[in-house]
């Protein structure tokens, strides 16, 4: 009985591995990401009066973000899915998308009746405080999940 119960924690001690064994995000990542994400909604509203400047510089967008998930998913050995996520990780992500729709949806409004340009603003400020806040709160989630497990 004792071997089972220890075979079951080393199964999710190693199920549990690809979410607490990482390496940090670069702390350039949250500004970034929301200047990538204040620039895709200047290139979607530039797209629709100069599509020969603006289209161009959306490709380039869209690429730059795949060629930063490509470099990600190489530093970081792994892609772990939502679903498989241990329960301390699982709840860091539900937090995250509680805060995230509310967000969206706000940056919608303000590109529809303010503009773009206060939009990207919004956009720049909650991506890049949001990231920051949810990089910590994860860092917190890996945290509480090694010592569960250990």
């Amino acid at each position: 009985m004792e071997s089972y119960r220890e075979a079951l924690a080393v199964a999710e001690r190693a199920g549990a591995a690809p979410y607490i064994d990482y390496p940090a995000t670069p702390k350039w990542y949250p500004a970034a990401a929301g200047a990538w994400f204040a620039a895709l909604i200047l290139a979607c509203h530039g797209a629709s009066e100069r599509p020969a400047v603006f289209i161009p510089l959306l490709v380039a967008l869209i690429g730059a973000e795949f060629a930063f998930i490509a470099w990600y998913r190489r530093r970081w050995q792994t892609w772990p899915s939502l679903r498989h996520a241990p329960k301390e990780i699982a709840s860091a992500y539900r937090r995250y998308f509680l805060v995230v729709v509310p967000a969206f949806a706000a940056g919608i409004a303000l590109y529809a009746f303010v503009g773009p340009f206060v939009a990207a603003a919004f956009a720049f400020v909650v991506v890049t405080a949001g990231l920051a806040a949810y990089e910590r709160l994860y860092r917190d989630a890996a945290d509480a999940t090694r010592r569960r497990l250990a």
